[in-house]
């Protein structure tokens, strides 16, 4: 239940393009006119154009529906390779932003993923973390779990 009156966003925007935007109430937006700020990343006509592109695409229902299922599915897969690694302790995430927390240092499995062609990245204590395109299908997740099996295997 909270609205703010100012929300700043980067990265995602202009899908890994160098692009900033700032999200203003009306109420704010009323303070400011053309000339009081300025912007290093506030978006040429290239990256500009990708970034609309990317809101409209976003602000499509059935793109969020897949983005979903994309994710009920991984987690489900996840789940299920849990069952057969003791070293997962727990699974967590939204949507397509999923954290796998394991019994120790999670290092020699991201080493063990790069090599099977998996890229993953540690994040804060035991933790590795997983974030796919949000255009990913089916056969991709059964691919990364694949791999991420093999590199358990390997390093257990």
């Amino acid at each position: 239940d909270i609205t703010p009156d100012m929300m700043a966003l980067a990265k995602p925007i202009a899908g890994g393009l160098p692009m900033g935007a700032v999200l203003l109430n009306d109420m704010v937006a009323g303070f400011i006119q053309p000339g009081n700020h300025g912007s290093t990343f506030g978006g040429g006509p290239l990256v500009a154009s990708v970034a609309e592109h990317i809101v409209r695409r976003i602000a499509q229902p059935q793109f969020l529906q897949h983005i979903e299922e994309m994710s009920e599915y991984f987690f489900a897969e996840l789940e299920s390779l849990k069952k057969n690694f003791n070293k997962i302790v727990s699974i967590r995430g939204k949507g397509l932003m999923i954290g796998v927390e394991l019994d120790d240092s999670p290092q020699p499995l991201i080493n063990a993923c790069a090599e099977n062609g998996l890229l993953v990245c540690k994040t804060g204590g035991n933790a590795f973390r997983l974030l796919p395109p949000l255009i990913i299908e089916k056969e991709h997740v059964d691919e990364a779990i694949e791999k991420l099996t093999r590199a358990f295997r390997e390093v257990i």
